[in-house]
């Protein structure tokens, strides 16, 4: 057997289109994964990074997406019905809108202290609150 993993970066205004060609070619939803760029570089300090991981006999295909902290985004739940946990999970921890999914829990999935944990803005905010500064 020799699986292939593939990454391929495409534009928020792709995911769509892209997530069909999927669907359409036979490929399963794996997951959404979702990270904070922040602590990478300063390039990046607001820039959210999107996975979406899909495989057909063990071939891995992950479409990769950035967008910005307060980029909305739209919902693939219509083509992948299980996308919407993946979805809520997104929205909860970093606050990313998503838009038209099949099952909104409205922020609700997880309860947390804090709104949106995993957001840049709060880690940012969280580091100068360690350091002993407030930022404005």
């Amino acid at each position: 057997m020799n699986a292939k993993i593939e990454v391929r970066e495409i534009r928020l205004s792709l995911l769509i289109e892209e997530t069909l060609i999927m669907k359409d070619a036979g490929y399963r939803l794996v997951q959404i994964g979702c990270t904070s760029l922040a602590a990478g570089s300063v390039e990046h300090a607001n820039t959210l990074e999107l996975f979406y991981s899909y495989d057909k006999n063990y071939d891995l295909v992950n479409l990769k997406v950035l967008i910005g902290k307060n980029a909305e985004i739209p919902s693939i739940s219509g083509i992948y019905p299980a996308a919407y946990l993946y979805e809520n999970e997104i929205h909860d921890l970093f606050g990313v809108f998503i838009k038209g999914m099949s099952l909104d829990f409205k922020g609700n999935l997880y309860k947390t202290a804090i709104p949106c944990p995993l957001n840049p803005d709060f880690q940012q905010k969280m580091r100068y609150i360690i350091a002993g500064f407030e930022r404005e």
